[in-house]
Parts: structure tokens; sequence; C-alpha cells
């Protein structure tokens, strides 16, 4: 198993160092997963196959709580919206 330490910025972000991205083939254009289990961050990257077998549409409140949340900026939330109706 690879391990590493990391410090967040102040906006949380990290950067994953470029050799676990080589090891993971992780470039600009990978999708990432991100869950928390057991008081872990999980990222995992996408494969297309991942990607095709995903179907949730969010609803109304899920985007209102994405906002709430900053996870989404304003005009992702308008393109959300516009894919429900």
């Amino acid at each position: 198993m690879t391990k590493t330490l990391l410090r967040p910025t102040s906006k949380g972000q990290v950067t994953i160092p470029v050799s676990i991205r080589r090891q993971l083939n992780i470039n600009p254009e990978t999708l990432l997963d991100v869950a928390v289990k057991d008081e872990q961050i999980i990222f995992r990257p996408l494969k297309l196959t991942d990607l095709n077998q995903r179907r949730h549409v969010y609803s109304s409140g899920e985007i209102d709580r994405f906002l709430r949340d900053d996870i989404i900026s304003t005009e992702d939330a308008a393109f959300f919206r516009h894919l429900l109706k």
C-alpha cells in the first residue's frame, strides 16, 4: 500500500502525489469518486464502465444542498436543473 502525508490548503484542496497518480493512471481527465467510510476519505478513479452504470438524477433538494454546502457552482446548478425538466 502506498502511503503519504498530505496537508489540505485553506480551501480544503489536496494534491495527489505524482507517484500515486502514475500508479493509478490519474490524469486531468480522470473523474474521482470520493467517499467517507469509517472516518476515512476514499478516492477512487472512475473508469468509463463505472460512469455508464451511474444513472442517478439529482433532485432539486439535492442540488439546493450542494449549493448550500458549496459543492457545485450556481452555473452548474442551473445546468442540472435544466436536465430535470
